[in-house]
């Protein structure tokens, strides 16, 4: 990112009103539906030491002026170990980092047990990274628009603190890493994919989520969001 888009960033600006609309594309790409498609898509699924499990958990997030998973010692430890190479536009970009609550969230083995984690002791952490974008973006930037600006996309890294028992009452504590990448509509619709990058706890865990999110508030920025995926668990 060039040293114009990035202070027009910390000032509150937007630089892709910058971008030269006229670009042409160079490729144009086929966009075929699932009832099309010959052959089903691969999945990737679990190894016979692993156990599958399915995630799902739901909430709400929002902007914090600090960053507890950069600043507080055993989130940013967390980082530390997983996610080596990571960029963030914290502290640059103040409001670049959210903090959540777990509303309801539950992990269903296939051997029918059920943990379903604690909200008082369940929550989330993000920080959004600087990521690549094309050229006449900036090179390196926070977001990454359509042609028409209608659509952007960015990226983050979640941490997960998930804490609960299942119907025997014995206790689990999943801490999970999440690669972040999310899709923004006019219309505050937010679709997110989520990549495992690192886990502690109760199980060693590994996988790839989907989320769903809407944004809620603007000022301070405000989203409520479901997770849910299968998972794999050691």
């Amino acid at each position: 990112m060039d040293a114009e888009n990035l202070q027009l960033l910390r000032e509150g600006g937007n630089p892709m009103n910058y971008i030269n609309l006229n670009v042409a594309l160079a490729f144009s790409i086929a966009l075929v539906s699932f009832p099309a498609m010959a052959e089903t898509p691969t999945t990737i699924g679990c190894t016979p030491s692993e156990s599958p499990a399915n995630l799902s958990i739901r909430g709400e997030t929002w902007a914090t002026l600090e960053c507890p998973l950069l600043e507080k010692k055993g989130p940013r430890n967390f980082l530390n170990r997983f996610g080596v190479g990571a960029t963030f536009a914290y502290p640059f970009i103040p409001g670049t980092c959210l903090s959540g609550t777990i509303e309801e969230g539950t992990l269903q083995l296939d051997n029918g047990n059920e943990i379903e984690f604690d909200p008082t002791a369940s929550y989330t952490e993000s920080a959004q990274r600087l990521f690549p974008v094309p050229n006449d973006q900036g090179g390196v930037n926070l977001f990454a628009s359509s042609m028409d600006e209608t659509l952007q996309v960015g990226t983050a890294m979640t941490a997960l603190h998930l804490k609960g028992e299942d119907s025997q009452g014995v206790d689990y504590i999943l801490n999970l890493l999440l690669d972040d990448h999310f899709l923004l509509t006019p219309s505050g619709e937010d679709t997110e994919d989520f990549l495992i990058v690192g886990s502690r706890g109760s199980y060693n865990v590994r996988g790839r989520l989907s989320g769903k999110g809407q944004i809620i508030s603007a000022e301070p920025l405000g989203i409520m969001f479901e997770i849910a995926g299968p998972v794999c668990l050691r």
